[in-house]
């Protein structure tokens, strides 16, 4: 008697499929099982019966193995960034060492064996690219399996925290500001996607894919960026200027003239060490009004602006901005 839609059996998985779906047999025929594990019997409900497979999923884990574990993921299954999160660590390298040996043994015809996959040290936060698709709400995450539904994700376990703390800071920027999600039904709105790269120093690179040219309220959107990604204290260290490297930046372009738009003669002379440090005290004298880019011959140059009066440093926004970090 041919197996039905929606029918439920007790299956025995014997392996797994290329995605990770356990593979079961069901009088003679293939049944891809997502969520089961190699060696478990398990109560499955026929979602999907072809010709020469079908498709189901767990009901109920009648004999659970040694390999499965509870999802340390709030939003698994539901987000469709991770198949595997009900797999052990260990679970996980024996599906990817049996994955290779099957390709090579059916695609390539080898007949050696696969001995062994080397696991990761650390196998979370190990991405380094994330890209986060963006719907009305705004919910900023990853898309739930095969659709274009946007779950909401307020952390990710296989992204570094860095990119948590910047789709944070994005997200409450759109709030703020009321920045339109893009909606594909209809063509229309602004965010599609919000990009982030972060390297292993830490640094972060981001990108807004939007639906046009005009991006509203840019520089209010770099400053939640960079306050949401907070710098190591060696980094802080780099660029926050003390008082003293301020009023040395100050004389000397008191002293002579100096390109505003090739600072690199001013770096060399204060140390390439302090080149951050240099500048940020060049924005934040800029900033307060002491000095200003003056055009000069169809070249721009520091120059001092008079003052009546005494100016106060702290009262530049990068210096609080580098305060607040």
């Amino acid at each position: 008697m041919a197996a039905k839609k929606n029918e439920q059996h007790p299956l025995r998985i014997e392996g797994y499929g290329s995605a990770g779906e356990g593979v079961a047999r069901l009088e003679g025929q293939a049944v891809f099982v997502k969520g089961a594990l190699a060696g478990e019997i398990c109560q499955v409900q026929l979602l999907k019966v072809g010709k020469s497979a079908a498709w189901g999923r767990v009901t109920q884990v009648l004999t659970p193995v040694p390999g499965r574990q509870s999802p340390d993921c709030p939003r698994y299954p539901r987000c469709g960034g991770c198949q595997l999160r009900h797999m052990t660590y260990a679970e996980e390298l024996r599906f990817k060492r049996q994955k290779v040996q099957d390709a090579l043994q059916r695609i390539g015809g080898w007949t050696g064996r696969v001995e062994k996959i080397h696991g990761a040290e650390a196998p979370d936060r190990y991405r380094n690219k994330i890209q986060f698709p963006v719907a009305d709400g705004p919910r900023v995450g990853f898309f739930r399996a095969r659709s274009h539904e946007v779950i909401d994700a307020e952390d990710c376990l296989l992204q570094p925290l860095a990119a948590t703390r910047l789709r944070e800071a994005f997200k409450l920027w759109m709030e703020r500001y009321q920045v339109p999600a893009y909606d594909e039904r209809v063509h229309g709105g602004l965010i599609r996607h919000f990009y982030v790269r972060v390297n292993q120093r830490g640094q972060s690179l981001c990108a807004v894919i939007a639906n046009g040219t005009d991006l509203p309220h840019q520089e209010e959107l770099v400053q939640a960026l960079r306050r949401g990604t907070p710098p190591t204290p060696e980094q802080k260290e780099s660029i926050a200027p003390e008082r003293s490297h301020i009023i040395t930046v100050y004389r000397e372009l008191q002293a002579r003239r100096w390109h505003a738009e090739d600072l690199q003669p001013l770096f060399a002379k204060l140390g390439e060490e302090n080149t951050g440090r240099t500048l940020v005290a060049v924005a934040a004298l800029e900033q307060v009004g002491l000095i200003t880019a003056a055009d000069r011959g169809g070249a721009k140059f520091w120059e001092l602006v008079p003052t009546a009066g005494k100016k106060n440093l702290a009262d530049a926004p990068i210096l609080k901005c580098l305060e607040e970090l």
